[in-house]
């Protein structure tokens, strides 16, 4: 099968740790960290972080959009996008906004999706709600209907079913 690749301007990456690199301890960062060697500790950016193929990460992770490709051992939180790659394992909790995960990628531990979620999470929402509101007044009708409230509907059942049968007549 193809493998997406992580495309990211290498002149916009403002921390590397670069294949054969290890390092031990707290990463703070404003811009885009890109880690394709080992890390242990903590990893906290403002930006991006990406974790290449053959990076490794024994660590918890923050940062506004995360995307991994090689190995996480640790809990993630990210302000916006979470996206695990087709050869990436993910071993630890992850609050997030979005999160996609693409077919092969490895994910185990628990998720949660934060309430600031964009805009399209709460269109979502409202429309979910709108359905739920809506399968109620149904519900509810159907009940009334049993208790003998439901006059409204069943005389609307009534209709159809005398146009049913006088459609029938017709035809015969």
């Amino acid at each position: 099968m193809f493998k997406k690749k992580v495309d990211i301007n290498s002149d916009k990456i403002d921390t590397l740790i670069g294949e054969g690199t290890e390092f031990n301890g707290k990463i703070t960062a404003t811009g885009i960290v890109r880690i394709d060697g080992k890390i242990e500790g903590e990893i906290d950016t403002k930006g991006d972080l990406i974790v290449g193929e053959k990076g490794k990460i024994r660590a918890n992770a923050k940062g506004k959009n995360i995307t991994i490709a090689g190995e996480v051992y640790g809990n993630i939180e990210c302000t916006g996008k979470l996206e695990l790659m087709p050869s990436s394992k993910l071993l630890g909790d992850i609050k997030v906004s979005d999160l996609y995960i693409d077919s092969g990628a490895t994910f185990q531990g628990n998720c949660e999706m934060s309430e600031d979620s964009n805009e399209n999470n709460k269109k979502f929402k409202e429309n979910r709600d709108k359905n739920i509101d809506k399968h109620k007044t149904v519900k509810r009708g159907k009940e009334d209907k049993e208790e003998g409230k439901g006059e409204d509907i069943k005389a609307s059942e009534d209709n159809k079913t005398k146009k049913g049968k006088d459609t029938n007549k017709s035809n015969k």
